[in-house]
């Protein structure tokens, strides 16, 4: 991929990309919401042969992203590009890694009439209308098929899948290539919540042990004359000071000297 819009010349430039590169029509944008810096992806996406870049892609290719816009790439040393937005840089942990996105106009080898292959690589996200369930789309979807498909060959179903199981399906995957099932969250939540408990039985057996080791010696120095304040200065001040002496003894090998209690 190449950054100055000259190619005839030294001063080209060429970077290698590892995915995170995109064909949307600009109606994605309107579904999913990210920050534009430089245009709008109506006005960015509508022709083809553009492109739009996230803030620090095209800070890597022409130095300052407020210059890219209107400079040229080459994509896969062959198709030229118009850079025509500017993209926020979107969270480490998202589904959608988008560092350039294309026009959806500007694909090709690809062909758009075949209902027979699956374009596995390709995504359509659609926003039902008020009232349709997802039951009622996916029939219409078997309908579709079965009227686009030719006889004789045969027929793939096509569903809906919810936008909130894209990061937990793993039947199909998301752009990140990170999913995560909830069997596996329940199962670390169950194992969480049974290490949690195991704790709570041990810190109660342990406080009932403690309460009757202190029981008795609260009786002792009631017997003794103790008053209530000097009983709970005496249960909670050794404590303390056991904690302290502790950590100064911890601590004095570093300090190479005594530490004063």
């Amino acid at each position: 991929m190449g950054g100055p819009d000259s190619w005839e010349g030294a001063s080209v430039k060429k970077f290698k990309e590892e995915g995170d590169a995109y064909y949307a029509e600009p109606e994605f944008f309107d579904i999913f919401r990210f920050g534009w810096l430089a245009r709008d992806p109506h006005a960015a996406l509508a022709a083809p042969n553009t492109v739009a870049l996230s803030r620090e892609t095209a800070g890597k290719y022409f130095g300052d992203w407020k210059t890219a816009v209107g400079k040229s790439i080459k994509f896969n040393n062959k198709d030229v590009y118009e850079v025509t937005g500017i993209l926020e840089d979107v969270p480490f942990n998202t589904d959608f890694p988008i560092k350039l996105v294309f026009s959806y106009s500007s694909l090709k080898d690809v062909d758009r009439t075949d209902w027979q292959g699956v374009y596995t690589r390709g995504y359509t996200f659609v926003r039902l209308g008020r009232g349709l369930a997802a039951s009622q789309m996916n029939t219409q979807l078997r309908n579709f098929i079965d009227r686009h498909t030719p006889v004789g060959r045969e027929r793939r179903g096509i569903e809906l899948q919810r936008l909130a199981d894209m990061h937990f399906d793993g039947r199909w995957g998301n752009y990140s290539g990170r999913t995560f099932s909830r069997e596996m969250l329940t199962s670390l939540f169950l194992m969480a919540t049974f290490l949690l408990t195991i704790a709570c039985v041990n810190f109660v057996n342990l406080a009932t042990a403690q309460a009757v080791k202190r029981s008795r010696e609260i009786g002792v120095r009631k017997v003794l004359g103790s008053t209530r304040g000097q009983l709970i200065r005496q249960l909670n001040f050794p404590s303390a000071g056991t904690i302290t002496s502790k950590a100064g003894q911890r601590a004095n090998p570093f300090l190479k000297r005594p530490i004063p209690l």
